[in-house]
């Protein structure tokens, strides 16, 4: 992400009941926009929405398995259009780098 620019975050719930339920009792997180009816996307679809920061899709990422959360994320650039966040749906594997793992750990072939 670029610096200096400005960025909304909305999540949107894909089960309707649960994840709404939960994502309306973590009212610290949503932001004035809060929840958002019949917005419009990039892809011409009229969404309801939760306004919110990326550090709280970063705690719904982080906890959707283990809560059974079901939503996607969406984001808006400045003024332009809100479009699909797919990247940020979803825990990243973690990665190792050979330099930087121990000696002794370097001699072990992985795979």
């Amino acid at each position: 992400m670029e610096e200096g620019r400005f960025y909304q975050w909305y999540v949107e719930p894909t089960d309707k009941e649960y994840t709404n339920e939960v994502i309306s009792r973590h009212q610290d997180f949503i932001t004035e926009v809060e929840h958002c009816l019949g917005v419009v996307c990039a892809d011409g679809v009229a969404r309801d929405l939760w306004g919110c920061d990326s550090g709280f899709v970063t705690l719904l990422r982080n906890h959707r398995a283990s809560l059974g959360l079901s939503y996607t994320v969406w984001c808006r650039t400045g003024n332009g259009k809100i479009r699909r966040m797919e990247r940020f749906e979803h825990k990243k594997p973690k990665t190792y780098s050979v330099s930087r793992l121990p000696p002794i750990m370097k001699a072990v072939r992985f795979g």
